[in-house]
């Protein structure tokens, strides 16, 4: 075996080894807490419905006037409006999306190492 064969070899090693020991630390936590959540999933859900909540105080009931006061509301606001208006539905989407892979059955937690997997192949 030549030495760029054996640089190569071992590289791949170090990674697969690397990969290894990372899915095996996610399955971990995922066994290993209450709901069958990561921690990193639990802070976007509550990041999420705090935009949800704080996008709805921005949000005019009547686009077109403000509190009924009969104010029009001015570009900036309406911009305003329409920019809470997104973030809210943005808000719920990830909200939907994190539900709907929340796992609170204790058979997914034996399948923690297939969602580790999973989240590995996807990224951080």
């Amino acid at each position: 075996m030549n030495r760029a064969a054996a640089i190569s070899l071992a590289s791949s090693i170090v990674a697969f080894v690397d990969f290894g020991m990372k899915l095996v630390m996610v399955a971990l936590e995922i066994y290993a807490s209450p709901d069958g959540w990561l921690k990193d999933f639990r802070s976007r859900e509550a990041v999420a419905r705090d935009m949800k909540r704080f996008a709805a105080g921005l949000i005019s009931p009547d686009i077109t006037r403000l509190s009924g006061q009969g104010t029009i509301l001015s570009g900036q606001e309406k911009a305003l409006c329409d920019l809470a208006t997104e973030c809210q539905q943005l808000s719920i989407a990830l909200v939907k999306l994190l539900e709907r892979i929340k796992s609170s059955h204790a058979a997914f937690k034996r399948l923690s190492l297939w969602a580790a997997l999973i989240k590995g192949a996807r990224g951080p």
